[in-house]
């Protein structure tokens, strides 16, 4: 998606209640891989004491954006925190400052069986969508075919808002040994921050410039002084071959985390259903 020969591929957080959007969660899933990015949800975590908050909370870190689905229920509750896991998911998303977009049902489209019947679901539930309409844009849906449409133009507009010059693009996956420009830039740019400090410590060596060092080095051989100026500057020059080996290290790192991909997805990416017949 983004520009150049390198395109990433953007992962997007599925989050909502299950039971009563087992279809529109079926649908939102495979509408993003037709639109070539990435889907994480629930239906990728194993069975855990705590539904995996831990497993949760790293597949909301490794997402690019993170779609919200409210619709007639609160979901199921955590009792140490009294939140819903939908809720959680979220506060967790807005904390990490992951992109949120959030879809909301409308209620005439609700039918009673998809609806909180106890009074204290219902009341957070309407606290829960006050606090995610006081904070986001929200588009509204009916049904599944209304709610794919919804998500994919929103998210594929946020991601062009988010790819244009001065903007801030996600990190996004990309295909095994293959960087992108940006984080190219960002190490050459970082690379050549430590050098104007190395230049400035040599400098306080010598303010006159390094080919005058090592002139006065060659004909001062044995005077007072000489040593310690050579060890200055071999400690300078050892400094900068230690940054150099370094940036390699952190540039084949980069491409590494991004090696693995099969078919176009991330290595360790949890599997994906294997869609209708």
């Amino acid at each position: 998606m983004s520009g150049g020969d390198v395109l990433a591929k953007y992962q997007a957080f599925l989050s909502s209640t299950y039971a009563d959007l087992t279809e529109e969660r079926r649908a939102v899933t495979w509408q993003l891989l037709k639109a070539n990015l990435i889907p994480a949800g629930m239906e990728d975590f194993g069975a855990a004491p705590d539904r995996g908050w831990e497993t949760i909370t790293q597949a909301i870190d490794e997402c690019d954006y993170y779609i919200l689905l409210l619709a007639g229920r609160y979901g199921s509750v955590d009792d140490s925190t009294g939140l819903s896991w939908t809720e959680r998911e979220y506060d967790y998303a807005v904390s990490k400052g992951i992109p949120v977009l959030a879809f909301v049902r409308e209620d005439p489209a609700i039918t009673k069986d998809k609806m909180d019947t106890e009074a204290q679901a219902a009341a957070k539930l309407l606290a829960f969508r006050a606090k995610v309409r006081g904070a986001h844009l929200t588009a509204s849906w009916k049904d599944a075919s209304d709610l794919t449409a919804a998500v994919t133009v929103a998210l594929l507009k946020r991601i062009r808002e988010d790819e244009k010059s001065g903007g801030k693009p996600r990190p996004g996956w990309y295909r095994g040994g293959r960087l992108p420009p940006l984080v190219e830039i960002e190490s050459l740019k970082r690379a050549a921050q430590e050098r104007d400090v190395f230049k400035e410590k040599f400098e306080r060596v010598d303010p006159t410039g390094d080919l005058h060092v090592l002139q006065e080095l060659r004909s001062d051989r044995g005077k007072p002084g000489a040593l310690s100026r050579i060890e200055k500057l071999k400690e300078l020059i050892q400094a900068e071959e230690d940054l150099l080996s370094s940036l390699k290290a952190e540039l084949d790192a980069a491409a590494e985390d991004r090696a693995g991909e099969i078919n176009g997805f991330p290595r360790g990416t949890p599997g994906f259903p294997t869609g209708p017949k």
